[in-house]
C-alpha cells in the first residue's frame, strides 16, 4: 500500500466534509430523502448522523458496513473491483496548557513539562485534535449471501411481533400510556380548541389527544408529543443552544423521532411524516443545528423504542397463556441471564445450537446442555433431556429450529404436557468453556470404559 502524504490525508478529509455538507444540503431539501435518512440512522444507530450523511452520499441503499478485515473475520470476502467507502474518525490526543496558556499536545511537551504532567502539577485532558479517513465496504459489496443479511446487521433494533391488529394497537396505546407515566408525563383525552389532533404542554408536562381520534391515529400522534415531552420538556429546552428553540426545529425533530420508532415497529406513517414535514420544516436550518436535531432525534428515538418494546412485550406476555409458553417458562427456556424469558418473543423466529455437551446419560435418554443463538446472536443456554443418538442429532440439530420447536425436542416438555401440575427444576447452565459445535460433538467417538 502507498503511503499518502499528510496533504493527500487533508485533501481526501476536505473532500469528504463537502461530500458530507452537500449531503445535508440534498436532505433538507426533499422530505423523501430525510425519510431515507432516518430509516439509514435506524441502521447505523452506532454510527454518528456525519458518518450516516457520509454512507448515503457515497453508497445509496448501504444496508451495513464493516472494514475489510472485519468482514473477513465473518468469513466473507470483498469482491473484486469494489470500492470503499469512508467514513471519518475523531482523532484523539491528550492536550495542556503551557506556561503562557498556549494548548499543546502532551507528546510535544519538553522534559519540564513532561515531569509536571507526572506529578499532576500540570493538567492533561484528551481532546479531538483532527479526523482520520477510515476504509469500510458495504456488506452488498461482499459474497455475502442475501439471506444472511439480516442476521449479521438485523434491523429492528428489539425483538417484537407487531401485526398492525386492533387489539395490538390497544395494547402498544396501553405501552405508550405506560411510558409516560413512568416518565411522569400526565395524558390526558378531550377537546382540543384547534384542528390539531394533540398538543404538549412543557410548563405542566401534560399531552391532551383528540378524543376524536381512533386507535391508530391516537398511537402515531401520541408518539409525535410523547417525542415533544422527552425533548422539548421545561428542563432540557433550558441547556439548548438558542437556535434550537425554533418551532420549526421542535416539530421537526418530534416527528422524525415519531416516525423512527413507528417506523420500527411497522406502522405506515411515511405519507403522513411527509406531509407534516412539508408544512412545518422551513428548509433554510443552518447545517450545524440539522445535524444536533438529528443527533438528537436518533438517541432519543432509540431509548424510546428500546423502553416501549419492553413494555408491549409484557402486554402480550400478560395475556392467556398457552400450554407450551407455560411449560418455556417453567423449565427456563430461552430465559436469559436475568430470568427474563423470551419465549413468546423466539417462539417462531429461527434459532441456531452453537453449542452442546452431554452431562447425565441413562438407558433412555441424555441430558445435553446446549447454547442457542437468535438473528440477533443473543445467547441462551438451556439443559434439554432428549433421547437421540448422536446421528439424529447431526441431522435434526444442525439447522435452524424454531424456539417452539426446539422446545419439542425435550422430553421434560412431553411430561410437563401430560402433568402440566408437575414441578420440574430446570436451572439455566453457565458457559464453562467446554461446549463443541454439533459437528464436533456428532463425529467424536464415544470412548468405552471399561472396569479393569
Amino acid at each position: 500500500m502507498v503511503k499518502r502524504s499528510r496533504e493527500e490525508k487533508k485533501k481526501q478529509i476536505d473532500e469528504l466534509t463537502d461530500k458530507m455538507n452537500q449531503a445535508v444540503k440534498n436532505f433538507q431539501d426533499d422530505p423523501q430523502d430525510e425519510l431515507e435518512l432516518l430509516n439509514s440512522m435506524t441502521k447505523f444507530k452506532n454510527y454518528s448522523t456525519r458518518n450516516v450523511l457520509l454512507i448515503q452520499s457515497q453508497y445509496k441503499g448501504a444496508y451495513g458496513v464493516a472494514s475489510y478485515k472485519e468482514f473477513q473475520k465473518m468469513g466473507y470476502q470483498v469482491q473484486k473491483g469494489e470500492k470503499s467507502l469512508y467514513l471519518l474518525a475523531p482523532k484523539i490526543e491528550k492536550t495542556f496548557k503551557n506556561e503562557k496558556g498556549n494548548k499543546k499536545l502532551v507528546k510535544y511537551a519538553n522534559a519540564e513539562q513532561q515531569e509536571k504532567i507526572k506529578t499532576g502539577q500540570i493538567k492533561t485532558k484528551k481532546e479531538i485534535v483532527g479526523y482520520l479517513t477510515v476504509p469500510v465496504f458495504d456488506i452488498t459489496q461482499t459474497n455475502c449471501p442475501v439471506e444472511d443479511y439480516p442476521k449479521l446487521y438485523p434491523n429492528r433494533p428489539e425483538n417484537f411481533d407487531f401485526n398492525n391488529t386492533e387489539m395490538e394497537f390497544k395494547d402498544l396505546n396501553k405501552a405508550l400510556s405506560e411510558y409516560a407515566k413512568e416518565k411522569e408525563i400526565t395524558v390526558k383525552i378531550g377537546k382540543t380548541s384547534s384542528a390539531a389532533k394533540g398538543f404538549y404542554a412543557p410548563s405542566e408536562n401534560e399531552i391532551v389527544l383528540k378524543d376524536s381520534l381512533n386507535d391508530t391515529e391516537r398511537t402515531k400522534v401520541l408518539l409525535h408529543e410523547l417525542a415533544h415531552a422527552e425533548m422539548h420538556n421545561v428542563p432540557k429546552m433550558k441547556e439548548k443552544d438558542h437556535m434550537l428553540h425554533a418551532t420549526n426545529v421542535l416539530e421537526y425533530q418530534a416527528e422524525m423521532t415519531a416516525y423512527v420508532v413507528s417506523n420500527t415497529f411497522g406502522l405506515n406513517s411515511e405519507e403522513y411524516t411527509q406531509s407534516y414535514l412539508a408544512n412545518w420544516t422551513r428548509r433554510d436550518v443552518e447545517k450545524e443545528v440539522y445535524i444536533k436535531s438529528l443527533e438528537e432525534v436518533k438517541e432519543v428515538a432509540a431509548n424510546m423504542i428500546e423502553e416501549i418494546t419492553d413494555k408491549f412485550n409484557e402486554k402480550l406476555q400478560s395475556k392467556e397463556k398457552t400450554q407450551d409458553v407455560l411449560n418455556a417458562e417453567k423449565l427456563n427456556f430461552l430465559s436469559d441471564s436475568n430470568g427474563k424469558n423470551h419465549y413468546i418473543v423466539l417462539k417462531d423466529e429461527p434459532l441456531i445450537c452453537t453449542g452442546i455437551e452431554d452431562l447425565n446419560t441413562s438407558k433412555f435418554f441424555t441430558d445435553f446442555n446446549i447454547r442457542l443463538e437468535d438473528k440477533e446472536q443473543n445467547k441462551y443456554y438451556y439443559c434439554i433431556r432428549s433421547d437421540k443418538n448422536r446421528k439424529e442429532i447431526a441431522k435434526e440439530w444442525s439447522g435452524t429450529l424454531t424456539g417452539k420447536e426446539w422446545l419439542s425436542q425435550d422430553i421434560k416438555n412431553e411430561v410437563l404436557n401430560r402433568k402440566p401440575n408437575l414441578n420440574i427444576q430446570n436451572k439455566v447452565p453457565e458457559d464453562t468453556g467446554t461446549f463443541k459445535t454439533i459437528s464436533e460433538y456428532t463425529q467424536q467417538k464415544k470412548v468405552n470404559h471399561l472396569n479393569l
